[in-house]
């Protein structure tokens, strides 16, 4: 897959949040061809803040998307996700009666299965959808 967009503002310019204030971006990821869902498209958030849980996520995508160290302070922009290529652990969830799909919470790897360390269980495996 393919971060194709990182959106941090929404229709009225304003910084995205979620309903307990937190800053957050939204990703656009899409399906690579071959595949054949090739061009459809994935949504996830990133959320800043909030729950250490939350926080732990925001690791697991700053090392896996972006490639960040994140032992540290990490420092993020927008750019660091947008083009970037992984694969994506995608599940369909059900929410108020509507089916979606929904990266997982450690669902993301480097693209390259093989690498060192990114924790990959998919090695040899088509994105699942």
């Amino acid at each position: 897959m393919t971060c194709d967009q990182v959106l941090t503002k929404d229709e009225h310019g304003a910084d995205l949040t979620t309903s307990s204030h937190d800053p957050m971006w939204k990703l656009v990821l899409s399906v690579d061809p071959p595949n054949e869902f090739a061009g459809r498209k994935v949504f996830d958030q990133v959320i800043f803040g909030g729950k250490q849980a939350l926080r732990s996520r925001l690791k697991l995508i700053c090392s896996r998307l972006a490639g960040k160290k994140t032992d540290g302070a990490i420092d993020i922009e927008p750019t660091d996700f947008a083009g970037k290529r992984c694969r994506v652990t995608v599940i369909q969830d059900e929410y108020n009666g509507v089916k979606n799909n929904k990266v997982t919470f450690a669902g993301y790897d480097h693209l390259d299965a093989t690498l060192p360390g990114n924790g990959s269980q998919l090695a040899g495996q088509e994105t699942p959808f």
